[in-house]
């Protein structure tokens, strides 16, 4: 049963479920199915629950007496799948976009943080998963400056102003509630990264598209740039020179063009375009492009 449930854990990722091969059995949680609660078998966890003696320990379950002293050992382990792998969740911070524009929407992500036993646990316990997400971004060690998996700190980051700044995150997982006999408490995980904040105007902000350029028409406004070979591209707007900008859409577009329809004939709208990969994270922000959409008069014969 010990080499099982290794075989099991060290999977990447590891593997929670067992499929039969007889049509109409569903498919069973190997380490936390119970007969009781309606499964067609007893998990590894039930198992070693009902071999337990009275005094605590297990045994009897080899064909060698020899191996007796080992069982309360490995019984115990059985009943701790995290120690057969990394257990502690795998801290991941970024900033989207990154660099950034002073005033801009820039948010936090921590969603690529990962947990190695997610939703294992022991019988009747809920699954294991990452409890917390918090935010150092001053530097002072003390995490919950912001909290969540994408916090928005526009407004911190506007209020800081151009420079570069470094953010960590901490990401605390359920051991102690999912593994309470384990012992342990809640495991945690750490990561840094840097946020450069740039001004509107900064050359390395504008590096990546260049030639944006914004053309007014009657009920809209057309956009071009050079294809930079980017997954896609976000566009974003602003009825201010510099911004703050709010995102407006996403294109694909190999032709590098986008027609804003949601805008009003006499107002002067101000354009940055930001290439982005598959994940979504923006590489840098192009310069910036305004148009004015006029009402055109017919002429009169």
């Amino acid at each position: 049963m010990f080499s099982f449930v290794k075989s099991m854990v060290l999977q990447t990722p590891p593997i929670v479920m067992l499929q039969s091969q007889t049509a109409g059995v569903a498919d069973v949680d190997w380490y936390a199915a119970q007969v009781s609660m309606g499964d067609p078998l007893d998990g590894v966890a039930r198992t070693l629950l009902n071999g337990q003696a009275t005094d605590g320990h297990w045994y009897a379950h080899n064909f060698t007496g020899t191996q007796y002293p080992f069982e309360t050992a490995w019984a115990i382990l059985m009943f701790n799948p995290v120690i057969f792998q990394a257990g502690g969740p795998v801290a991941v911070a970024q900033a989207i976009p990154n660099p950034a524009v002073v005033g801009q929407t820039i948010t936090l992500d921590g969603t690529g943080s990962v947990n190695p036993d997610e939703g294992l646990h022991e019988p009747g316990l809920p699954g294991d998963t990452i409890q917390s997400y918090l935010w150092d971004l001053d530097g002072d060690g003390t995490f919950g400056d912001a909290v969540g998996s994408q916090p928005d700190v526009t407004a911190i980051f506007t209020a800081a102003g151009v420079g570069d700044y470094l953010i960590r995150l901490q990401v605390t997982d359920t051991t102690a509630t999912s593994f309470p006999s384990s012992g342990m408490g809640d495991l945690s995980d750490t990561d840094s990264a840097q946020v450069s904040v740039k001004s509107a105007n900064d050359a390395a902000c504008a590096a990546c598209i260049k030639d944006l350029r914004a053309r007014a028409k009657r009920g809209k406004v057309q956009l071009v740039w050079g294809d930079t070979g980017a997954d896609h591209y976000n566009v974003y707007r602003s009825t201010t020179s510099g911004g703050p900008y709010t995102f407006l859409a996403t294109t694909t577009s190999r032709y590098s063009t986008y027609l804003d329809r949601a805008v009003t004939n006499g107002t002067t709208y101000y354009y940055v375009v930001r290439p982005a990969a598959a994940n979504n994270a923006e590489f840098c922000q192009s310069n910036e492009a305004s148009a004015k959409p006029v009402v055109r008069r017919r002429r009169r014969r």
